[in-house]
């Protein structure tokens, strides 16, 4: 997946918990 934002990609890496990109749309990222 493709996320714009390096911060919500980092801070979701760390956490694993679920975040809203720009447009507002809500995603998760299973942790590898």
């Amino acid at each position: 997946m493709q996320i714009t934002i390096a911060t919500t990609v980092l801070y979701h890496h760390q956490w694993g918990i679920c975040l809203f990109d720009l447009r507002g749309k809500p995603f998760t990222i299973a942790e590898q």
